[in-house]
């Protein structure tokens, strides 16, 4: 008790004396390091460290480590030729951002845990980071991104991406045996196809160590698109622990590669039937592989799980027979190749020593996706602060990310309802398609969209009702009747619960669900609809379809959004994912060019503004950077300037019977096209017509009567009056400007109809 009660009073006394330092230059981090006791953090200020060359030597406690960290949520980025040597114990490094790194010409990776020689690093850790595109301009030149000295360090919740040259991601130098660190909880993304050895994601070890004991633990990674080579994970030593990692489109295996006794476990690996994908392949003995599951892997190397055989005295760097091999509780799920070989590489190499001793047991193949396996999620891994998740029109990475993290506690109960409704879709298992509208279309092709026009109505004095006639502003009900909007309409609403309640959840049956009804509308020959909207918005008696018809499909602008989600569910297959680009691709032809389409794109209104809006959305989706900057240039000239007066009005709007919706609705496309050109770092809310109008005008316009339009608003409302549309743009424009004002406003403007978007919107 006395010794427990004397290390909690040092602790105690420790953490009051800790002290935090801010360096702002390289000579001030220098004098802090000197200074840096047990317990202190040293901190980089915000902004670009450029070509620094730094080593961290450093004597922390296990209670008290030295911190050296960046400012939070990605402020400190470090460029150029730069690189940290870490040394000394229990030192943590973190909260960096590694941009384009590549180390000096005598360095051996851009960290290391090592200064010098055998100057080494233990119990330290590297958390917290991000190392993007950190690719030398010689693209022959080989570095390491992380090399592993020392024993018992951690390497934890970092992000590695977008590798494209020689060198492992994290290389373990084993010169010291039983080394025992810990890699896990890091997200290996986007690793470029190599031309040989040499392109790991891990490697555990050399060949000359492959008869040491490593006792290193892998666990919980993310490897994503990770394509490197044959080896993604290549053990070279004995005793390590792979476990509850995740594999997803990853060309390339987790290789036993040298050393014995490992353990493989709790894995999951998903190919979606990319080529190359493979499983573990099992190389010396005694190693255990169990209850990992295999789904949609191509193969690689002549199987799933593949045991090799051996050469006769071997040399170290050779192959040594499987002997011993335990291969039990795996699960297989339409994989393309043997599942389980006994043989591999035989007679090749000089490898003519089969396996023995091994058992297989209890291993499945399933006629179904498995619904209990867990799915590692991207919020789980990389850094905290930095999400991979996507950008959406009103919502940012992090406001996804609260989302899928569950951490808001006014989120709860509405993520709640979205996973009950999300559960009711599941059940009802509904499906929706053009072709189940009786009414025949003027192409006489059933996958022909096909709609009315929402204010025209049968002509009472012609004995057939037509021509028909307009009545602005008054709905007729029959639209709905004969048209596909519903459908359509059903299909977005559905497709966005069942995305939000996956990212919330990561439920993979959400996802599939989604797939499938995208699958019966897009994808299906039989079932899709026909990439176009010949007749939208007809009008019987008058015209088989018209430009002001594409404002049906506005609800795209939603659906791209939720197929960015969806992109993120790990059985939607490639082939699939991409049957939806091309058919939105086509869309996008037809839409740019069709008659149809340059009438619409000709409306001097909110007709026009929707056109770009969904015009952008989609070509955003697609990559179309060129045209997605000829769109917002046109929302500048063509729209901004010719729909905004100097004090904020929009007159064509105003002048209509339903003149609030018209110019919140119109306003809010425009929020919506400043939230995606952000992304083209262009501030559509700074923009100012020659006029003087702007959106910032438009919407202060408008917030005045936005509490209660019914009791102040001048302009003429024959119908409901709605809140959603100011409420988005409101919330839009305080995200985009952080004008507080508008942060106040949304307190008082009536909720929207979707109270968990808007709420997510608010932060």
């Amino acid at each position: 008790m006395r010794t427990a009660l004397s290390i909690f009073s040092l602790f105690i006394i420790s953490s009051l004396s800790a002290k935090t330092y801010l360096a702002r230059d390289l000579q001030e981090l220098n004098d802090h390091l000197r200074s840096a006791q047990p317990g202190d953090t040293v901190q980089l200020a915000a902004g670009e460290w450029a070509n620094i060359d730094l080593d961290l030597t450093l004597k922390g406690t296990a209670a008290a480590p030295i911190t050296v960290t960046g400012f939070p949520n990605g402020g400190t980025r470090i460029t150029g030729r730069s690189r940290i040597g870490i040394a000394g114990a229990h030192v943590v490094l973190s909260h960096l951002v590694f941009s384009r790194v590549e180390p000096p010409e005598d360095a051996e990776a851009i960290v290391s845990f090592r200064t010098s020689g055998t100057n080494y690093a233990h119990h330290s850790r590297l958390s917290h980071c991000v190392f993007d595109a950190c690719n030398p301009a010689d693209p022959e030149r080989r570095y390491h991104w992380i090399r592993l000295y020392g024993t018992h360090n951690r390497i934890d919740h970092n992000l590695f991406r977008a590798q494209a040259h020689e060198g492992v991601t994290i290389q373990v130098r084993l010169l010291t045996a039983n080394a025992q660190h810990r890699i896990d909880h890091n997200h290996f993304m986007n690793r470029a196809k190599g031309d040989g050895n040499g392109f790991e994601c891990i490697q555990i070890g050399q060949s000359q160590d492959s008869r040491s004991v490593g006792a290193c633990l892998v666990e919980n990674n993310l490897f994503e698109r990770c394509d490197g080579e044959t080896e993604i994970i290549s053990s070279k030593t004995g005793e390590n622990v792979i476990r509850g990692n995740l594999f997803y489109e990853s060309a390339g295996t987790l290789t036993l590669r040298h050393g014995t006794n490992n353990l493989v476990e709790d894995n999951v690996f998903i190919g979606n039937g990319k080529p190359d994908t493979g499983g573990v392949r099992v190389i010396d003995s005694g190693h255990v592989v169990r209850n990992n599951t295999f789904h949609g892997l191509s193969g690689f190397t002549g199987g799933i799980v593949v045991l090799y055989s051996g050469i006769p005295d071997s040399p170290l760097n050779g192959y040594f027979a499987a002997d011993r091999a335990l291969i039990e509780g795996n699960r297989f799920y339409d994989c393309q190749a043997p599942l389980l070989q006994e043989r591999g590489g035989f007679g090749e190499r000089g490898r003519s020593i089969l396996p023995q001793d091994y058992r297989i047991e209890n291993n499945h193949t399933l006629e179904s996706p498995p619904d209990d396996v867990k799915f590692l999620r991207r919020t789980e891994v990389g850094p905290a602060w930095q999400s991979t998740l996507p950008h959406l029109m009103a919502l940012s990475p992090r406001q996804i990310a609260r989302l899928a993290r569950a951490t808001d506690d006014e989120l709860r109960p509405l993520v709640g309802e979205t996973i009950a409704q999300a559960e009711q879709l599941l059940a009802a298992g509904k499906t929706y398609s053009v072709t189940s509208n009786e009414r025949l279309p003027p192409s006489g092709d059933m996958r022909s969209y096909y709609s009315t026009g929402p204010y025209w109505w049968r002509n009472p004095d012609t004995p057939d009702g037509l021509p028909y006639i307009r009545r602005d502003g008054q709905f007729n009900p029959e639209r709905d009747l004969v048209s596909d909007r519903p459908q359509l309409h059903a299909l977005v609403q559905d497709t966005w619960t069942l995305a939000i309640a996956y990212t919330a959840t990561g439920k993979q049956a959400y996802a599939r669900h989604a797939e499938e009804m995208l699958r019966v509308w897009f994808i299906d020959d039989e079932t899709r609809m026909l990439p176009n909207l010949n007749h939208a918005q007809a009008i019987p008696g008058v015209t088989d379809g018209r430009g002001t018809g594409i404002i049906d499909t506005l609800v795209f602008v939603e659906l791209v959004d939720a197929l960015k989600l969806l992109e993120l569910s790990y059985t939607w297959k490639p082939a699939e994912r991409s049957a939806i680009k091309s058919w939105f691709s086509e869309y996008l032809d037809w839409l740019s060019s069709h008659p149809n389409g340059l009438d619409e794109r000709a409306a001097k209104n909110n007709h026009g503004t929707a056109y770009d809006l969904q015009q952008l959305a989609i070509a955003d989706y697609l990559g179309e950077i060129k045209l997605a900057f000829e769109i917002i240039e046109r929302v500048k000239t063509q729209r901004i300037d010719t729909q905004i007066t100097g004090t904020g009005e929009q007159p064509l709007e105003f002048a209509r019977t339903r003149s609030w919706s018209y110019c919140t609705e119109n306003l809010e496309h425009f929020a919506r096209i400043a939230a995606i050109a952000l992304d083209y770092r262009v501030n559509l809310f700074e923009y100012q017509n020659p006029a003087g109008g702007s959106l910032r005008k438009a919407l202060e316009f408008l917030l005045p009567h936005a509490c209660d339009p019914a009791a102040t608003w001048p302009g003429k409302q024959v119908t409901e009056w709605q809140s959603e549309y100011i409420y988005a743009a409101t919330a839009i424009a305080a995200s985009i400007t952080q004008n507080e004002s508008y942060f106040e406003a949304l307190d008082c403007i009536p909720p929207a109809h979707d109270q968990l978007l808007s709420l997510l919107m608010r932060h």
